[in-house]
């Protein structure tokens, strides 16, 4: 961080729902430990896991990404009302959400009238280089964030 001049509370890290609950003790304490220290935190995939609601209730996060196997299912009335209840969980709980595997229009519009602040998923680009990025927006690259997947 001290290379590039860069703070905590400019860095998101995600965690995935099915790596926390392998220690979910532990990733509290180190959670925690980095939510001090300023850094933003995400729980991703959040859906996918055997115990969704206590993970939720006990990690430190920010923000709550939604798994695309719930978004996909927005048009029909079993996955709304999931939709509804994740949605109306995480604002109640002061998280942003992230709605995963975006696609189409009508998703696009489905995730808005719930709330949902931010999207993501093919209806606007598939993943790319860093290096596409920066062509693609030129100088204004350098304001989006950039997410490193090992």
């Amino acid at each position: 961080m001290d290379e590039y001049g860069l703070k905590p509370h400019q860095l998101k890290l995600e965690i995935t729902e099915s790596l926390a609950l392998v220690g979910i003790e532990r990733a509290k304490e180190v959670l925690e430990t980095l939510r001090v220290t300023g850094f933003l935190l995400s729980l991703d995939d959040f859906g996918t896991g055997y115990s969704s609601l206590s993970l939720l209730h006990n990690l430190p996060v920010h923000e709550l990404k939604i798994d695309m196997s719930f978004v996909r299912r927005f048009e029909n009335q079993d996955g709304q009302i999931m939709l509804e209840t994740i949605a109306a969980m995480g604002h109640s709980l002061g998280l942003e959400l992230v709605a995963e595997g975006v696609e189409t229009q009508e998703c696009v519009q489905a995730m808005c009238d719930l709330g949902v602040e931010k999207l993501q998923g093919y209806y606007f680009s598939k993943p790319l280089p860093w290096e596409e990025v920066a062509k693609l927006y030129g100088s204004c690259a350098d304001n989006f964030s950039l997410q490193v997947r090992s």
